[in-house]
């Protein structure tokens, strides 16, 4: 068994899994299955390709400047925005111990 996956890993026979390839009962397949695994067997399976590196665009000063702001737009809406969370949550909790020292003096009366 270990020598048959030796040979099929070195013929590059193994599955995506990385296990044999089993051979599969056409007549448990679904209609579905099957025009899928007709396909893959048609079709070679693809050449692995090199990844294309693009070619990232020179940056103007201009475009620099654009870039710039957005970041510090983004920065500052954030910082907006945990400074609103902040408050809503003070805001939260000092009510909810307000209503508990309310309601604690008037069953203490």
């Amino acid at each position: 068994l270990f020598r048959s996956w030796l040979e099929a890993l070195e013929k590059g026979e193994l599955d995506d899994n990385g296990e044999l390839k089993k051979e599969i009962d056409e007549s448990l397949l679904t209609a579905r299955q099957k025009a899928l695994l007709q396909k893959q067997q048609t079709q070679p399976p693809p050449a692995l390709e090199m990844p294309t590196i693009f070619k990232q665009e020179e940056m103007t000063a201009e475009m620099m400047v654009k870039r710039e702001e957005r970041a510090r737009k983004r920065r500052l809406q954030a910082a907006k925005k945990a400074e609103e969370n902040k408050n809503q949550t003070i805001e939260r909790l000092t009510k909810t111990n307000k209503a508990k020292v309310k309601s604690l003096r008037e069953i203490g009366r």
